[in-house]
């Protein structure tokens, strides 16, 4: 007779252990049966606690069987679990070894992004938000809500009143609104009692003139503009 291992030997006598339950203690009336959510409750225990409802299951043939079906099925459902997630963890690290590889790789598609800024300058948008006295609109004291220098700058804007806060998009466009010049999208907050962002642009390329600001909220809303001056 070939030996067995400790580990064979114990699963030997578990199997005969159960199958003296299964095969001694018949019950097919279901006397005392603590019912299927007992069962499940047991079975879901890591080690069984020997209490009534394990000392009853253990001395029925009926509810041993069924406890052990539940577990064998618990035990199926973990595999497929444990299997699950090992595929799902193993496509998210594939995807960030990826987005790791283009950002070494691949150069920003938002150069705004990595401005150092050279020159800070105050965009007050207040005064040419639209407000209305019938139809009136007013006209502002200031002719431009800012004036930009022709450098990496960061404008710290004051949104015009009524703005919430939230993620913008920012964009510098010419006179006419036809084209854009530069844009990127930022963060509003609300700070002293007003909504403001921060937003990075490189105008060292851009030709002097008027220009407009046009801000929007993301996921809705309409454009919030005002004249500036790149000099």
């Amino acid at each position: 007779m070939p030996d067995h291992s400790p580990e064979e030997l114990s699963n030997e006598i578990q199997r005969l252990l159960q199958q003296a339950v299964l095969d001694n203690y018949p019950n097919p009336e279901r006397r005392g049966c603590p019912g299927d959510g007992v069962l499940q409750e047991v079975a879901r225990r890591q080690v069984p606690i020997h209490d009534q409802d394990w000392e009853h299951i253990t001395h029925c043939s009926p509810c041993f069987r069924q406890f052990l079906d539940l577990r064998q099925e618990m035990t199926v459902v973990r595999s497929r679990l444990v299997r699950r997630n090992r595929f799902v963890l193993g496509g998210v690290f594939a995807v960030i070894a990826a987005a790791g590889v283009l950002l070494l790789t691949k150069p920003s598609q938002h150069p705004e992004a990595n401005v150092v800024a050279e020159a800070h300058t105050d965009v007050d948008m207040r005064p040419f938000s639209v407000t209305r006295s019938g139809s009136d609109q007013k006209t502002p004291a200031k002719e431009f809500a800012g004036v930009l220098d022709r450098k990496r700058n960061q404008l710290n804007v004051i949104l015009p009143v009524g703005a919430d806060e939230g993620n913008y998009e920012v964009r510098l466009m010419d006179d006419d609104l036809h084209r854009i010049v530069t844009s990127g999208t930022t963060t509003a907050s609300f700070r002293d009692h007003l909504v403001r962002l921060q937003v990075d642009f490189d105008l060292t390329n851009v030709q002097p003139g008027r220009y407009v600001l046009a801000s929007r909220r993301e996921g809705g809303g309409g454009w919030m503009t005002a004249p500036v001056l790149v000099r």
